[in-house]
């Protein structure tokens, strides 16, 4: 599983879309979304994540830590 982490900047910035590929209908998802949204699919599966390992971005969301 993977997904495309889009910089806010790059939301509107046409050019740069362009240039790397980035179809229209992606939009920027903050990275604790993303990461939840991995963590979904995974548990739709019926699959559980032992361990998880993240930056200290990650540690500063009390969202993301409760989730």
């Amino acid at each position: 599983e993977w997904e495309l982490f889009l910089p806010e900047e790059w939301v509107h910035d046409d050019r740069r879309r362009q240039r790397a590929g980035i179809p229209e209908e992606v939009g920027h998802v903050s990275k604790t979304r993303l990461a939840l949204g991995l963590l979904d699919r995974l548990a739709a599966q019926g699959l559980k994540v032992p361990v998880i390992v993240a930056d200290a971005g990650y540690g500063r969301s009390v969202s993301f830590r409760l989730a």
